[in-house]
């Protein structure tokens, strides 16, 4: 029995400075992402303004094409290839900025269910948005700094992208 409790006790030590290890490894990684933000461009500080990625037709390709045309709000993620090019990228770091990503997209989607606003999600390339006037305008997404982000369209002027984390800001502006 005393053999018993030894091995527990030795066990949860060695269970306790583990986790201690592990806690310091998660403020270094999230020290090491505070360093890259600036290099990363997935986590611009500010909103973006306008896009100006809008290319002619003949450059899209309609395989890899969703057609945004009546829709607001619309959440862009990379593709599974896009995912594991950022993997290699960016290395550990990358399932940090996956779980603040998730985070901040929870918060969106509260905040368009509180307003009963619809949104709707994409990983496709190229996006189409037909405006009120009848102007088409197709957006190439890799163009963007961004890897996960909203895109908000109201029919009149250019779809503009806006960062997960920045949602509210465009209802304080509209």
């Amino acid at each position: 029995m005393k053999k018993f409790t030894i091995l527990m006790c030795i066990g949860f030590l060695a269970l306790s400075c583990n986790s201690e290890k592990k806690e310091k490894r998660k403020t270094a990684s999230r020290e090491k992402i505070e360093i890259k933000k600036d290099t990363i461009k997935t986590f611009e500080v500010e909103k973006s303004k306008e896009i100006n990625i809008f290319i002619p037709f003949n450059e899209v390709d309609t395989t890899n094409l969703y057609l945004a045309d009546q829709q607001k709000f619309i959440f862009k993620s990379p593709n599974s290839k896009e995912i594991d090019e950022f993997k290699k990228e960016i290395g550990e770091d990358f399932y940090i900025i996956a779980d603040d990503v998730n985070f901040y997209r929870s918060n969106a989607y509260q905040l368009l269910d509180s307003l009963n606003k619809k949104y709707y999600f994409t990983d496709k390339r190229f996006v189409r948005f037909v405006m009120q006037n009848q102007d088409t305008l197709y957006m190439d997404t890799k163009k963007t700094d961004m890897h996960w982000y909203i895109l908000i369209s109201d029919g009149i002027k250019k779809p503009m992208t806006y960062n997960l984390d920045y949602l509210d800001e465009y209802f304080k502006e509209n």
